[in-house]
């Protein structure tokens, strides 16, 4: 038999794949009933809760690199009204002023916010995973925020949002799929090394490089497909144990060079290459009556 080509064994695998990873992903990892009810919410109830504890009548004028209130300071945009969570402003603070909160319990902020963020006259504060940061503002910017100006800019940044979220929800497993089979045409590249080199060998035939490919890939995929039908659905589904696992170190590489070295060597797999011919035998040693006296 000739080795099949690679293009069906790819499109083999992504079926199988793409399958699999469908219903995962629909079904188990984003199921279908809570995004739909997500993407359906096109109140943002959460957001709005958010921007309806934003005080009526507080206006924030950004110019000039400064952030002044028309109320008195320190003042904390609460998230909800139950907790103290919230973005807190005091025109008077200064960026050392936030980054003391972690350090004392006892701090002047205590009793009306407890900040994940705070603005000063000049800076932004925020927390994130390599310390703080601090951001000037910048004289660029010239705005007034108030509830109004809020509500429509999340309510037109969610809008545009909500198509792309959809999109990318039920565009998820093919990109995943896709990714995937990027994975394995590269990991591939060692499996056709090592069959290549050990058909060579054992065998004395050469695959060429494009072939050993075609070949470890095809036994790969099948690979795959055993797995996913017979360790995932059967043995881990149907049998309900999920103790089993082919998660053995080398055990592709084993298997893949195993089976294509059979393949070749039993003459069932036709190359393009002639087999390697024979090391010629040395030429036998010169004894002592064929020396010339």
């Amino acid at each position: 038999m000739t080795i099949p080509k690679l293009r069906y064994s790819s499109l083999l695998l992504f079926f199988i794949v793409f399958i699999t990873t469908t219903f995962q992903w629909f079904f188990k990892i984003f199921p279908y009933e809570q995004a739909k009810k997500y993407l359906q919410d096109t109140d943002f109830t959460y957001v709005e809760q958010i921007l309806n504890n934003y005080p009526d009548g507080l206006i924030f004028s950004v110019a000039n690199g400064e952030i002044l209130a028309n109320q008195a300071s320190p003042i904390c945009l609460k998230f909800d009204k139950m907790s103290k969570v919230g973005i807190l402003y005091d025109q008077d603070a200064t960026a050392e002023d936030f980054l003391s909160l972690s350090q004392t319990k006892n701090n002047k902020y205590a009793n009306i916010c407890n900040p994940i963020a705070m603005a000063t006259r000049t800076s932004v504060v925020w927390q994130d995973s390599d310390g703080y940061k601090i951001s000037p503002i910048s004289k660029e910017i010239k705005i007034d925020i108030t509830k109004n100006f809020l509500q429509n800019f999340a309510k037109q940044a969610l809008t545009t949002i909500l198509p792309i979220v959809t999109f990318l929800y039920f565009s998820g497993p093919l990109i995943v799929v896709l990714f995937i089979l990027l994975g394995y045409f590269f990991i591939n590249y060692w499996y056709s090394w090592v069959s290549r080199f050990t058909i060579k060998k054992i065998t004395k035939q050469e695959l060429t490089k494009r072939e050993a490919y075609r070949l470890s890939f095809f036994i790969f995929a099948i690979l795959i497909i055993l797995n996913k039908l017979v360790v995932d659905l059967l043995i881990h589904k149907l049998l309900n144990n999920s103790t089993f696992s082919l998660n053995i170190p080398f055990f592709n590489t084993i298997i893949i060079t195993i089976v294509t070295t059979v393949l070749v060597k039993s003459g069932k797999i036709v190359t393009s290459l002639p087999p390697s011919p024979p090391l010629p035998s040395p030429p036998p040693p010169l004894t002592p009556s064929g020396l010339i006296s």
